[in-house]
């Protein structure tokens, strides 16, 4: 019981060895608070993406098939102006392409960004061609 009674506390070691702990336990959770803020704006990023391609190809599937044809347009978010999105859409007729049937034209959107690297989404669809 006597050595209990003669203790006066922390060492000077044993602080600094728990400073040293909670510092790399706080550098852990700094660092995952990075990567989660960067998947949180990819998926973001990723949803425009999508977002910006399905309207792409509701507009073009209103139109008549036979006019369809390909082009490219730059997107920016008005909340987030330096944010820019390039959509790309080709058309394919089975004369341009075999794997189309005939018949239809295959649209396919593809929106390109650049976050933390460059990326993409694509979609494509087909688009009767009503008979004459």
């Amino acid at each position: 019981m006597s050595a209990l009674l003669n203790q006066r506390g922390a060492t000077l070691m044993e602080t600094a060895m728990a400073v040293g702990l909670l510092a790399i336990a706080a550098l852990g959770i700094g660092h995952s608070t990075v990567g989660i803020q960067r998947a949180n704006k990819m998926s973001h990023n990723t949803t425009i993406g999508a977002t910006v391609a399905a309207d792409k190809i509701e507009e073009l599937r209103a139109l008549d098939p036979a006019t369809l044809a390909g082009g490219i347009d730059t997107i920016s978010m008005p909340e987030h102006p330096s944010w820019q999105f390039t959509r790309t859409w080709t058309v394919a007729t089975n004369d341009d392409d075999g794997n189309v049937p005939v018949g239809t034209r295959r649209v396919q959107v593809v929106v390109t960004w650049s976050d933390y690297q460059g990326r993409q989404v694509a979609m494509s669809t087909l688009v009767r061609e009503e008979p004459v």
